[in-house]
């Protein structure tokens, strides 16, 4: 799990969380998505992509739907199988490896965001234009006066 945010589920589940087995999920839990309780549901359910005792946290994520509140009776039959599939799928798309965004995040995924940070400009670069634009109020070489 990324982080120590608000789990959102029932105090007497903590204990059998932390002991979810591999690609074992918990029961499906509703709720409404906003504060001010409009009629939209987020349904979600934690999935354990690998066992390691000594980090009981570890490989515990989240899986998350927001449907609409007057669909949810017909949609629940699908949302079970959604993530009956993604509890058996994803352990096996992820691996307990010494990398420091494994096991939450999964092979597919990282090879998304590296395929996709081909296409952006380095870091350093983009912080070194926003300084002389922003900061210091130089004109980009090429760039024509304003």
């Amino acid at each position: 799990m990324k982080g120590a945010e608000e789990l959102r589920l029932p105090r007497e589940w903590l204990e059998s969380l932390l002991r979810l087995p591999r690609g074992r999920r918990t029961p499906a839990v509703v709720g409404f998505l906003r504060q001010d309780r409009t009629d939209v549901l987020r349904v979600f359910s934690y999935v354990r992509l690998v066992e390691d005792p000594a980090f009981p946290w570890k490989g515990l994520v989240r899986l998350e739907v927001v449907v609409p509140g007057e669909q949810f009776p017909a949609l629940r039959p699908d949302i079970t199988r959604l993530f009956d599939g993604l509890a058996q799928v994803l352990p096996e798309l992820t691996g307990d490896y010494p990398w420091r965004r494994l096991p939450e995040n999964l092979f597919p995924i990282i090879a998304l965001e590296e395929r996709l940070a081909q296409h952006f400009a380095p870091s350093g670069f983009v912080r070194e234009l926003v300084q002389r634009v922003l900061w210091e109020k130089k004109p980009l070489a090429g760039a024509g006066a304003p």
